[in-house]
Formats: C-alpha cells, sequence, structure tokens
C-alpha cells in the first residue's frame, strides 16, 4: 500500500475556545504520524525561565481549510512551541500539535462524544486480491505477426455480499466503487472494494474502530500476511444534497488514523500467494464472518499473539517463537479446556497441599506456591501442544514435521530454557537457524486452528495450509 502525505491548509481552534484562531497546515501521512504546525500558539503564553510547561489538555482540535473542509482532530497533544513576537506585537509563535485522528467533512464535532456514524466502511491492502472480485474483463486482439490491433476493456460492478452478524448487532456489506478520469490520451480506471458496517443504532467511532481492527485480524489470518487500513469513510445524517433537489443523501466523513510503523509492506504480494482467499473458504462468508465475531471473546488473545508477531517485524525469532507457544496454549485452554481432574476433585488435594508448605516458608514465597498450585490440575504446555498438533496431524501438519514427539520435546525444553533459564534444558533446547523453523512450523499449527475454528471445512483448510507458497520450504523431504 502505498502511503501519500495529504496536506491541508486552513485555520484552527480549540472547540473550548473559538474566538482564539491561527493559521497553519495539517499534515498527514498514516506511518509519519497527522500533525498540525501552526503560526501562532493556541496555548497559553509561558516564561522563558520555567522549567516545566504544564500544557492543558483539549480534547478537540478544530479547522476551517481554505477548501471549506471541516476538520476534527482528536485528542492533540502540543509537542513543541518556539514563542515569537514582532515589533507590531504580532504573535509570530510556532507551535506543534499531532494526533492519532482526524476526521473531515462538511461539519465539526465539539467532543469525542459526537463523532457518532450510523454506517462506516474501511478498505484494507489485499482486500481486492482476497475478494477476487476485480470488475475488469481484458480481450486484447492480435494480428498474425502478434502485433496489437485492438484492446477490449470491460468493467462489471461484482455482486455485493450482504448479510447480518448477529453478535454485533450489525449488517455487513462488501461493496465496490469504481472511479475513472481521463487525461489528454491517458485513461485512469480504478476498482475498489469496501467493507462496511452498518449497526442498528448510530455508535461512537470507537465501536467502528474496535471492529475494523478486527476485521483486520480476519484478513491477517486468511491471507497469511500483514494487513493495514488505507481509507475509513463514516457516514453521519441525511442532508439535502442541494437547495434546488429534494434529493437526500447521507453526510460522508473521511477519517485518518495513523498506522503502526512496524507494519509490513505487502504490495509485492499477489491473490495466488495468499493462503485462504473467498472463493477457497468452502462455505459462505456470512457463516465465516459470524464465527468469527461470536468467538472473538475465547480466541482474540491466541489471534492477538498470532497476527501481531506476524504483522510486526521486530528481528528476534525468539520472540516469534514464545508468541506463537503462548498463542497455542491460550487457544487449546479456551477451547478444549484441559484438566487432569475436575475441579471439584482438585480443592481437596489443593488444600492438602497447601497446609502441607512448611510454616518457616516466608509470606512471599507462601502465596507464590500456592499461585501455582492453584492450577496444578490443568494440563502442561508439553500435553497441550501434544493434543493440537495430533488434532491436525494426518494430512496436514505431517507434511511439515517429521518426528512429532522430538518436535514436541524441542519446543518445550526450547520454552523453558528461553523462559526459566532452567540449566537442564539448554542441552536440549534449539538455537540459531533451527529456533527459527521451529517458530514457523507452530505459526503453521497455529493457523490452522484458528482457520478451523471458523467453521471452515477442514479439507479446505488442510488443502490452503499445504498449498500455501510461504510454508512450501517448510515441507518435509519424506512426509
Amino acid at each position: 500500500m502505498s502511503i501519500e502525505t495529504k496536506e491541508y491548509s486552513g485555520y484552527w481552534w480549540f472547540s473550548e475556545n473559538p474566538d482564539k484562531t491561527v493559521s497553519g497546515t495539517l499534515s498527514i501521512d498514516e506511518y509519519e504520524g497527522i500533525e498540525l504546525r501552526t503560526i501562532g500558539s493556541l496555548l497559553p503564553q509561558h516564561s522563558l525561565f520555567q522549567d516545566c510547561i504544564d500544557f492543558p489538555s483539549q480534547e478537540i482540535l478544530l479547522g476551517q481549510t481554505v477548501d471549506g473542509s471541516c476538520i476534527t482532530l482528536v485528542k492533540p497533544i502540543c509537542t513543541s512551541q518556539n514563542e515569537r513576537s514582532s515589533n507590531i506585537f504580532a504573535d509570530l509563535s510556532k507551535s506543534t500539535h499531532n494526533t492519532n485522528l482526524a476526521v473531515i467533512g462538511k461539519r465539526h464535532f465539539s467532543s469525542q462524544d459526537e463523532i457518532v456514524f450510523s454506517s462506516a466502511k474501511v478498505s484494507f491492502n489485499l482486500l481486492d486480491e482476497w475478494l477476487c472480485k476485480s470488475g475488469f474483463t481484458a480481450r486484447p486482439e492480435r494480428n498474425q505477426q502478434g502485433q496489437p490491433t485492438k484492446f477490449n476493456l470491460e468493467y462489471e460492478c461484482p455482486e455485493v455480499l450482504e448479510f447480518d452478524i448477529d453478535s454485533i448487532e450489525a449488517k455487513f456489506k462488501a461493496s465496490y466503487i469504481f472511479q475513472w478520469k481521463k487525461s489528454n490520451l491517458q485513461w485512469h480506471l480504478s476498482h475498489q472494494p469496501f467493507l462496511e458496517i452498518s449497526p442498528a443504532k448510530p455508535k461512537r467511532f470507537d465501536w467502528y474502530s474496535e471492529k475494523f481492527e478486527s476485521l483486520r485480524r480476519f484478513l491477517i489470518v486468511m491471507t497469511g500476511f500483514p494487513i493495514s487500513i488505507s481509507k475509513i469513510v463514516g457516514y453521519g445524517n441525511e442532508v439535502l444534497v442541494n437547495s434546488r433537489s429534494d434529493f437526500k443523501d447521507k453526510e460522508k466523513f473521511k477519517i485518518h488514523q495513523k498506522i503502526h510503523r512496524s507494519f509490513l509492506n505487502t504490495d509485492h504480494k499477489y491473490s495466488a500467494h495468499l493462503l485462504m482467499n473467498l472463493t477457497l473458504l468452502g462455505v459462505g462468508l456470512d457463516k465465516v464472518l459470524n464465527s468469527w465475531f461470536q468467538k472473538s471473546e475465547i480466541l482474540d488473545p491466541a489471534i492477538i499473539l498470532y497476527t501481531a508477531t506476524l504483522s510486526i517485524d521486530l528481528g528476534y525469532v525468539e520472540f516469534r517463537f514464545l508468541n506463537y507457544t503462548q498463542g497455542l496454549e491460550a487457544l487449546h485452554r479456551r477451547v478444549f479446556g484441559g484438566k487432569y481432574i475436575t475441579d471439584d476433585e482438585y480443592e481437596s488435594i489443593s488444600s492438602t497441599l497447601i497446609e502441607s508448605i512448611p510454616k518457616e516458608v516466608s509470606r512471599d514465597h507462601r502465596r507464590s506456591l500456592e499461585s501455582r498450585l492453584k492450577y496444578g490440575h490443568e494440563y502442561s504446555q508439553r500435553k497441550r501442544i501434544k493434543i493440537l498438533l495430533d488434532d491436525v496431524w494426518i494430512g496436514c501438519l505431517d507434511g511439515f514435521i517429521e518426528d512429532k514427539a522430538s518436535f514436541v520435546e524441542k519446543v518445550v525444553n526450547t520454552r523453558n530454557y528461553l523462559i526459566h533459564f532452567d540449566s537442564s534444558s539448554v542441552s536440549k533446547a534449539v538455537f540459531g537457524s533451527d529456533i527459527f523453523y521451529m517458530a514457523e512450523r507452530l505459526k503453521i499449527l497455529l493457523a490452522t486452528h484458528i482457520l478451523i475454528q471458523l467453521n471452515i471445512p477442514r479439507e479446505n483448510v488442510y488443502r490452503a495450509i499445504n498449498n500455501f507458497n510461504s510454508f512450501s520450504h517448510l515441507k518435509c523431504r519424506t512426509p
């Protein structure tokens, strides 16, 4: 996804103090951030001899641009202020304000609670490839010498997918926007897909932001690549389009958010390289997305560990290895449970064990032991990973791991060495490139189980895992 800097020049003021305005320019770059540079200060003057400047916090900073746009900046932070005055007492101070959220439309919002939309839509990088519906059909014609004689290009807007997501009480829609413009002898055609959410009642933007973040993680799981938001549009009240017509349309607001700089770029990937796309699900998208939101509370810890590790390049294989092991443990505990005996059966055993702790043990040490004994009847990490591996072994993970028992043993010993600095595990742990390949295979195991939990048929999940190009270098020589 290419990011271009947008600039808006105009006048700016705090919603709490509309009488004091200054000129300035707002720069929006989703990676670098959202920054307002002003000529003239919106904040109280301070003495040059002050050691510490405590700028008052402001919830909303408003702007009116030269082209008539209304801009609302949410929770701006003054990062610098350079005070200067001319001989005619004009305020030539320079200040810089940064924020993570800007809303641009035909009207302002005076508070964060007022930023409410009846619906909102979002676009992601790789969304077009995942939906597999570009709308374009090309039919080039050539003569016998192979030279082009005619080029026919057709566009047909793909069918709109629309259904209810019961768990969030909202309608979901996958729609498309087709745009064209002509410049001299050049034609520019573009097709952009959006995912739109329309709740039963208007919601604050915070609500939409949470759902869009969930959809971003959904696409990371589906594609196997980092995904970032490329555009957000919110819709407000119905208003007259112009005074000479009775036609009404909803207010439209462009929304800009800062993107984490560590998100990896995926411009060079194509639909053939995705882990799974819409046509490979083997079941309706409505069932998959309903499962996704219904199970979010249960699956979120594992999904967050998986998607965050896949999205952020920190360069440490140990980091990825530990995240995937923790994600697998969280998934098994929340989905399958896993206890050697029931809580009631363990209660008396736990009480006996706690009572047997010697009295001379310090209070902090006792509390530590009691905390560990509380979960003493739950499956070990070794057993959890073994169960998860057994469940998807035949036809899937057996193609990536040669010796199941040896793999589990190495995972547990490496984890124990890294977390507990267990000297007894160091000779059995793996390091260097070995830990990289082990982490990658744990990633496959975690991805497989997350996809299965979304009610995608196992044969489709197994096929996707086995055919994914990014996993091909991890396959065994003799499956």
